[in-house]
């Protein structure tokens, strides 16, 4: 993936999916593809693209169980140097940006036709959240794909993805940089999803991550009106405008 500033160097695109079949038609792809030859990018090949599937996983009756893969137990050398470097970062991604950060009013009028989507949705992630065998499962399938050699990749983690991909940070290998993580449509600012099992994120590895944006619309009822950045100060809420009900990638 071509970035503005590095055009000459490639990341692989790491995408997790959120509940359903996991992406299989591939959509979600075609759409960024075009999204990036209207910008003057080159579309993405599928050698530099990995989208685990683990909705298996998910659906399995009782729930699977793997232990937890390791944390990450890499230390900055110098932490205040790292976290000033990642603050100067997400300010010149704000500005570069030019989206309206922070909090809305709350979704309390959820349209019944979406009712059940959302419940489906909050009731998968806060399976996922609260099962630890599960999402040691989960975390393990998505880590066994990951790039064997040292290189940056991107993040981008959509819905109940989203906690995969917060939660993954934590237990990354230390071969590899996040050029960017982004997260869309995320429930994670919900403080329902971290009140039962371990902590997603118990520690940000600031100097393996380079810059965080969470992507979110306040029509949108799976963030229920709300950005991340109150739970994790390290992302940068960018509140964009789609229409009622809309949560597709």
């Amino acid at each position: 993936m071509v970035s503005p500033n590095r055009s000459n160097e490639i990341a692989t695109l790491i995408f997790l999916h959120g509940i359903g079949e996991g992406n299989i038609d591939g959509k979600w792809l075609e759409a960024l593809n075009d999204a990036l030859k209207v910008m003057g990018y080159s579309a993405l090949v599928g050698s530099s693209v990995i989208a685990p599937r683990y909705v298996n996983l998910l659906k399995q009756e009782p729930s699977p169980h793997c232990p937890m893969p390791k944390y990450n137990t890499i230390k900055p050398d110098n932490i205040d140097r790292e976290r000033w470097a990642y603050e100067r970062r997400q300010a010149s991604l704000e500005k570069l940006l030019n989206r309206e950060a922070g909090n809305g009013d709350i979704f309390n009028d959820i349209p019944p036709k979406l009712e059940k989507l959302v419940l489906s949705i909050l009731k998968q992630a806060e399976r996922y959240v609260s099962n630890e065998g599960l999402r040691g499962c989960i975390l393990q399938t998505v880590l066994d794909q990951l790039p064997i050699f040292g290189e940056e990749v991107v993040i981008i983690g959509h819905s109940l993805g989203s906690l995969v991909a917060i939660d993954l940070l934590d237990h990354l290998p230390s071969r590899l940089i996040v050029r960017r993580l982004i997260t869309i449509g995320s429930p994670a600012g919900h403080v329902i999803m971290h009140g039962k099992g371990e902590r997603l994120l118990k520690k940000f590895p600031i100097s393996q991550v380079r810059s965080w944006v969470n992507v979110w619309s306040i029509l949108d009822p799976v963030p229920f009106g709300m950005g991340i950045a109150q739970l994790f100060p390290y992302a940068l809420d960018v509140r964009i405008n789609l229409g009622m009900g809309e949560h597709s990638a």
